[in-house]
């Protein structure tokens, strides 16, 4: 049997205010955290993976 392939869709968001940057923290839990990047427990820009039918907003909200 051919084994299905899809496509992984991911947001990011970069919020400038009077020259400071927006950063989030990443889960600390590897489970919750799970990524490529392998970024657990560090700093980044607010985005996530999107499912099926979700906005991009509700994409880049803290999903921990």
């Amino acid at each position: 049997m051919e084994e299905k392939k899809k496509v992984g869709v991911g947001v990011g968001v970069i919020i400038l205010k009077e020259g400071k940057l927006l950063l989030g923290k990443r889960c600390e839990d590897p489970e919750k955290a799970y990524s490529l990047l392998n970024g657990t427990g560090t700093w980044t820009m607010p985005g996530g993976k999107l499912d099926f039918g979700e906005t991009f907003e509700n994409g880049a909200k803290e999903k921990c």
